[in-house]
């Protein structure tokens, strides 16, 4: 039987992130009203920026990246939600980690791509595009005081 993972981070408007806090996110494959609730604010027009999204056939996206960051993002499975006071934290850790053209980020894509290989039968996968989206969300994130979720589904 085949399956699709997906990962999703986008800005999320501080007053409607707020509205889903008190509980914790969903576990990764496991579709709730709190995810659904957070994709729909990722795309809507309040928020900074487009969400980024990554697919894989038969594997987990958000698993092979997180392997990679080893804890740069909060929350477990790629489902989090960080407060715009996080935000700017969690960028600089991504930038200690994953800036543009330094070994560190070679490091880090060789090892997310290595994994999604040995886990999945996604040999496609780009880890860079997936970095360059979070670089992308966080910066907008900060840059208009948002909140940043992450969701990961299976479908």
């Amino acid at each position: 039987m085949s399956w699709t993972g997906v990962w999703a981070v986008g800005a999320v408007p501080l007053t409607r992130a707020a509205e889903g806090d008190g509980e914790a996110p969903p576990g990764p494959g496991a579709p709730g009203d709190r995810a659904e609730a957070l994709l729909d604010l990722m795309g809507s027009d309040a928020a900074a920026t487009a969400p980024f999204v990554a697919t894989a056939r038969k594997a987990d996206p958000a698993a092979a990246l997180a392997s990679a960051l080893g804890g740069v993002l909060p929350g477990s499975g790629g489902d989090f939600v960080a407060s715009p006071a996080e935000v700017p934290g969690i960028m600089a850790a991504l930038t200690a980690v994953a800036s543009p053209g330094t070994e560190e980020r070679d490091r880090l894509c060789e090892e997310a791509g290595a994994w999604m290989k040995a886990h999945g039968d996604e040999p496609d996968l780009r880890p860079e595009e997936a970095v360059d989206g979070l670089f992308t969300v966080m910066e907008a994130a900060m840059r208009h005081g948002q909140a940043v979720a992450g969701v990961s589904l299976r479908y």
